[in-house]
């Protein structure tokens, strides 16, 4: 007999545009598919491939329409489609009840990991710095109405728990909230630190990919969630640091048109062309060899 072996299996739930005719294509594609793999006919493997092709356009078009129809019920009612589009981008999934973790053992487990890189690197000399930038910022300066203008209308319209308001409220009634959001915003650069109510920030563990082990709390990454005042107050630091070209050049996170698909294709070709030189470098010295 086989040794025992236990498994873990997994029951999501249905979409909601998973209907009748949806589960019927996927059937005839089983069925397809089950007598290809018995006669392995060309004429069966383009019946199981069109019959999957038609199936996945199906999928594609019924989410589609339902979530269309969806945000067309929801009409100007803000609160309406902002749970509707939470539900859409997932983000009002909880993660706690769905893994069984707490805050505070997540909390214990990023600072763990925090403290054991350090002490992994505790003994790793400095590097070297090999140029200083040439730029200097002594203090920051005031922000303009226009400024502080531009960066609501063009931030996301998206809020947290931190956030007083809405964002879109904000965007709304810019036009009279713009002389009181600038002073706040210039009081604190000029005293170097935000409102208390300003530094608080939702932290939320998010998996980081689809599909990994939800019981492992290495399989998930904290996010943070701050108020759009401290957007607007962080966004002169930003923008010094993209203007002056200080910040790495492999980083993507937080930066315009830089993806980390981007950064990944560019260390593979790094490396291809250092693999190339390499080879080209050992082949020359072979020949040298062979012929001196």
């Amino acid at each position: 007999m086989a040794p025992l072996h236990t498994i873990r299996r997994r029951s999501g739930r249905l979409a909601p545009w998973f209907d009748a005719e949806y589960r019927s294509q996927r059937r005839e594609c089983r069925r397809l598919k089950r007598r290809y793999r018995r006669t392995y006919a060309a004429a069966d493997r383009h019946l199981c491939v069109n019959a999957t092709r038609s199936r996945h356009q199906t999928y594609r078009d019924k989410k589609e329409q339902h979530w269309l129809a969806r945000l067309t019920r929801c009409g100007r009612s803000s609160s309406q489609l902002w749970r509707s589009l939470s539900t859409l981008l997932g983000r009002n999934r909880d993660v706690a009840s769905a893994t069984g973790h707490s805050a505070d053992g997540f909390a214990a487990f990023f600072s763990r990991k925090i403290d054991d890189i350090r002490a992994a690197t505790a003994d790793v000399p400095p590097p070297s710095v090999v140029a200083q930038a040439a730029s200097s910022l002594p203090s920051f300066r005031p922000c303009t109405t226009s400024e502080v203008h531009h960066i609501i209308m063009t931030s996301p319209v998206k809020s947290c728990s931190p956030d007083a308001v809405p964002t879109f409220l904000v965007r709304e009634f810019v036009d009279v909230l713009l002389p009181y959001l600038t002073s706040m915003v210039n009081a604190s650069l000029a005293q170097g630190r935000l409102p208390i109510s300003q530094k608080h920030a939702i932290v939320t563990p998010l998996i980081k990919k689809t599909g990994l082990d939800t019981a492992d709390m290495a399989n998930f990454r904290p996010v943070s969630n701050i108020s759009l005042m401290s957007k607007a107050v962080a966004r002169q630091l930003t923008e010094y640091l993209s203007a002056n070209n200080l910040l790495p050049c492999f980083q993507s996170a937080y930066r315009k048109r830089l993806l980390t698909e981007a950064a990944m294709r560019d260390l593979s070709c790094a490396k291809s062309l250092y693999s190339e030189c390499w080879t080209c470098r050992q082949h020359l010295t072979v020949s040298t060899t062979r012929y001196c």
